[in-house]
């Protein structure tokens, strides 16, 4: 009885050592998934932003070798459009915020789903791609053009969006830009906090001029700063919105006011 109790013990005990080693194995398996996941979206969105190098490149020298006389801010608006189109036909448009990693590929799905888990080049991947509203119309013509993306933990995405909750990087980073094929945008943050998913952050489109003024008073008075320079009242907005922690269904989003600038074609 005495040894048959022992066993009893030395059972219990190898088989709750087995259950930890199988918990650690998993956790280690899932680990090194996102690891995977990770490293490929950052080699394919990489490789996207190298055609826009490229592209800057080519059009610094001209076509009988002589140096453009483009300069250096034209450069940035260089995006490859057309070949970004042949890569994948939901391509709209380039978003940047410059001096951080927001360099990314747009792009406007059939539905709010298929972009949240496969990158620009349709691979499934978790950091997925930003996409615009499928309520929106694809040229940014809305009043509220809605850009949604992850908050990455490996810092991609719209990971550093979130950086919009302190005074100090909204002083350091106003403006977005945003290139579409045939023209491009500087986009002046004037409003960023923490929503409700219920809330009317997300509204596209207002049946007058006074209920879209009204919401724009609406964000302003939201905001966890307020922008150095008085924003009007503008065309149009465009809204960045990724996901937040502070309490259910909580989303941090970014409004910029849109400010179309030269034709790029």
């Amino acid at each position: 009885m005495k040894y048959r109790k022992i066993y009893m013990k030395n059972s219990i005990y190898w088989i709750a050592v087995g259950l930890c080693v199988l918990v650690i194995a998993w956790k280690l398996v899932t680990i090194l998934g996102y690891d995977i996941e990770y490293h490929r979206s950052d080699q394919v969105y990489e490789q996207l932003a190298a055609m826009t190098t490229e592209e800057i490149g080519d059009n610094a020298v001209k076509k009988d070798g002589e140096a453009s006389d483009c300069t250096s801010d034209e450069r940035e608006w260089m995006i490859p459009s057309e070949k970004l189109k042949q890569i994948n036909p939901d391509y709209v448009g380039w978003l940047r915020l410059p001096g951080t990693g927001i360099d990314y590929p747009v792009v406007q799905g059939k539905d709010h789903e298929f972009y949240l888990d496969h990158l620009f080049d349709g691979t499934k991947n978790k950091a997925g791609c930003l996409f615009l509203d499928v309520g929106n119309r694809s040229d940014f013509s809305s009043c509220n053009s809605i850009i949604y993306g992850h908050y990455m933990k490996n810092k991609s995405m719209f990971y550093e969006l979130s950086f919009y909750k302190e005074a100090s990087w909204w002083k350091e980073h106003p403006e977005f830009q945003l290139i579409l094929p045939d023209r491009q945008a500087r986009l002046v943050v004037f409003s960023a906090y923490v929503a409700d998913v219920q809330e009317n952050a997300w509204q596209i489109d207002f049946e007058s001029q006074e209920a879209y003024e009204n919401w724009m008073k609406d964000r302003k008075e939201r905001s966890l700063f307020q922008p150095d320079q008085e924003i009007g009242i503008p065309d149009s907005v465009v809204t960045c919105s990724t996901c937040s922690y502070e309490f259910e269904n909580a989303r941090f989003v970014v409004h910029m006011a849109v400010y179309w600038d030269k034709e790029t074609t």
